[in-house]
């Protein structure tokens, strides 16, 4: 029961943590930078709010990233394949990669490394990403908005866990103990 309450309350925070760190860097950090560059194109994101798959959400939620991953790295596998037919197999490495990338994000400045955001997007965001729905549906935007607010709220829990746990089960520092978690050993 207490874990049950623990995750709603995690529901709350995630979801405001969504709507802040997209504000914030998004919006207000990107213009930001966009002003003192004088960078003409200012269109940080598109109409994620109104995504009914995961795969136009994670190519309208930041423009910025989506058009590097894209230039970058899916090109590269795409030109690789060299065929039309493989344009979806070229997305499945870009996803893991970009999935690598977010957890070493979270991995630096916690020292620790739990593959939840990792198993997340990298798993069932590849798995979504190929399963398409019908563009009209509302209810699969209500779905995609729940899972990712579910999903968030996951991450803190787990991460917030591990991070207690490493606080109050100190043990020795090396490359090793970053990777295997404490939660379960120390915690109870």
């Amino acid at each position: 029961m207490e874990l049950t309450l623990t995750f709603l309350s995690c529901l709350l925070y995630g979801l405001v943590m969504q709507f802040f760190c997209g504000y914030f860097f998004l919006h207000c950090w990107s213009n930001l930078f966009g002003e003192l560059l004088r960078f003409a194109d200012r269109e940080f994101y598109s109409d994620w709010w109104t995504c009914t798959s995961f795969s136009t959400f994670y190519r309208k939620w930041n423009l910025l990233v989506h058009d590097w991953i894209k230039a970058y790295i899916y090109q590269d596998f795409k030109d690789f394949f060299k065929s039309k037919t493989y344009n979806k197999i070229a997305s499945l490495p870009t996803i893991i990669i970009s999935a690598l990338f977010h957890e070493y994000v979270l991995w630096a400045p916690l020292r620790f490394f739990l593959p939840v955001l990792l198993i997340q997007y990298g798993a069932f965001g590849a798995l979504l990403f190929f399963f398409r729905v019908p563009q009209s549906s509302k209810f699969w935007n209500y779905f995609l908005h729940t899972s990712i607010n579910c999903g968030v709220a996951i991450m803190i829990f787990c991460y917030a866990t591990e991070f207690y746990a490493r606080q109050r089960c100190h043990k020795e520092l090396n490359f090793v103990n970053t990777f295997t978690p404490r939660t379960f050993e120390c915690l109870w």
